[in-house]
């Protein structure tokens, strides 16, 4: 169903259920499909933001910590 999996095989849904987060259903569905921001339902422009965000950063290499500021250009 394209659920983001946490770490142990549960999806963001289902910890927050779990847990009593309560988060709000905008930040589960967030989560869940900020990989794939065509399957959003709650709203697929902050979704869309999310993933470019991400693509971004990694693009720029800052999700990789310092060692990742260190790459030669």
């Amino acid at each position: 169903d394209g659920s983001f999996i946490i770490d142990g095989g549960a999806s963001v849904r289902e910890v927050n259920k779990g847990l009593r987060w309560e988060l709000p259903e905008v930040i589960v569905d967030t989560i869940e499909n900020h990989h794939t921001p065509e399957r959003a339902t709650v709203d697929p422009m902050l979704v869309s933001i999310t993933h470019l965000a991400e693509s971004i950063t990694y693009a720029l290499a800052l999700g990789e910590g310092l060692e990742g500021l260190a790459k030669k250009w």
